[in-house]
């Protein structure tokens, strides 16, 4: 399943990105998370979409990103393995 997440990944988007991805929870299939609009990523949001990872990949789930400059850095920056 594609998610497409949109460019401004910052606080003010955390309510619904939360919500989006708690509403893929239960799902078993693998998803890719399509950053390549990201131009803003902070903190908060890396925290939501490491949780939904670790759960999903808990459900043997597998997440593939594809990534903008900015979402690149910002994994380069807090060392994930975001390729």
């Amino acid at each position: 399943m594609r998610i497409r997440f949109p460019a401004d990944l910052t606080i003010s988007n955390a309510g619904p990105l939360k919500a989006s991805l708690l509403a893929l929870a239960d799902r078993k299939e693998n998803f890719q998370f399509d950053m390549q609009q990201v131009t803003e990523m902070d903190s908060s949001c890396v925290q939501l979409i490491l949780a939904f990872e670790r759960e999903a990949r808990a459900r043997g789930c597998s997440i593939e990103y594809s990534l903008s400059e900015k979402a690149r850095k910002i994994s380069d920056i807090y060392g994930l393995p975001w390729t």
